[in-house]
């Protein structure tokens, strides 16, 4: 045993591993001298001869499920994510534990998003803090987020 792991769990890892490096080897080379668009991990990532550069497109299928979710697909949006305070008399109160459980689903949503966009990280970042405690105010930058993201659902970065 290593590390008080069976070797069944070890094979198992090893076995993974080389599927995964197999896997993304499948995938081919992208670049001047590879392919001009390739699709990895449901995230689109082309190379721009022109520019010299590879743009890497966010999974527009997460973004679109979380508006509908959010009662946004119809939204007008906003063009940030964030802001500096809500402008609600009840921003204080403590939400339900339903509305809480959604407030931390969302949330984690959000997280995965933002892996591919940096323009909302921060602001994940500071409702994610919140979750302990989620109040009207939070739930607000939540639905503010959401907003943001209906507006400009597609991002791309290079």
């Amino acid at each position: 045993h290593e590390f008080g792991v069976s070797r069944r769990r070890l094979h198992l890892r090893r076995e993974l591993t080389v599927v995964l490096m197999i896997e993304a080897k499948a995938e081919g080379r992208i670049g001047p001298d590879g392919d001009e668009k390739v699709s990895f991990l449901k995230r689109d990532i082309e190379w721009d001869d022109e520019k010299k550069q590879f743009i890497w497109r966010n999974d527009l299928k997460l973004v679109m499920n979380l508006c509908d979710r959010l009662g946004l697909a119809r939204s007008k949006g906003c063009p940030t994510p964030a802001t500096r305070g809500v402008k609600s008399k009840d921003a204080d109160e403590t939400l339900s534990p339903e509305e809480k459980s959604e407030l931390h689903s969302v949330a984690g949503s959000l997280q995965c998003i933002a892996l591919d966009r940096p323009d909302i990280q921060y602001a994940v970042k500071a409702l994610k803090k919140e979750t302990s405690a989620p109040t009207r105010g939070s739930q607000g930058r939540m639905m503010r987020m959401g907003k943001s993201l209906a507006l400009k659902p597609l991002s791309e970065w290079w």
